[in-house]
């Protein structure tokens, strides 16, 4: 198990810095925040969207994840398990499962300023999703 997420943490610090590129599916970072139920950054993994409303001045709740349809509809919280691992520019990493609420969304506590790499590991309806998110930046 440690050798598995050593894998994986070396794996994400090498995409750190890696960009999205939108050109494959005729789309941008701006089309995908303009089309965001919530204001956050949108990334469609496999048939679901992802969400995630950074607000680094909240003093919790500083991440908010969200999981969505195609339709932009949310999936209920109930069906979605997984963890998420933090990896900040100092190599610290911080990880934990997702916690459930009954808000509709995922909160993540965020520990250190500067910029990070957040890796989510997803089961939705049995299904495996993984994105990253890159935050952080001012």
């Amino acid at each position: 198990m440690k050798i598995l997420l050593i894998l994986m943490l070396s794996l994400s610090v090498q995409s750190y810095f890696a960009q999205h590129d939108h050109s494959s599916h005729g789309g941008s970072h701006e089309e995908h925040a303009k089309n965001a139920p919530h204001g956050g950054e949108l990334k469609m993994v496999g048939k679901y969207h992802i969400e995630v409303v950074e607000n680094l001045m909240n003093k919790k709740d500083k991440l908010k994840v969200f999981v969505l349809k195609r339709n932009l509809k949310p999936v209920p919280v109930e069906e979605i398990s997984g963890h998420y691992i933090i990896t900040y520019k100092n190599g610290k990493t911080e990880s934990s499962d997702f916690k459930s609420t009954s808000l509709g969304y995922f909160p993540i506590q965020v520990t250190q300023l500067g910029e990070f790499q957040c890796k989510f590991l997803f089961t939705i309806n049995s299904k495996k999703v993984t994105t990253i998110f890159l935050g952080g930046k001012m």
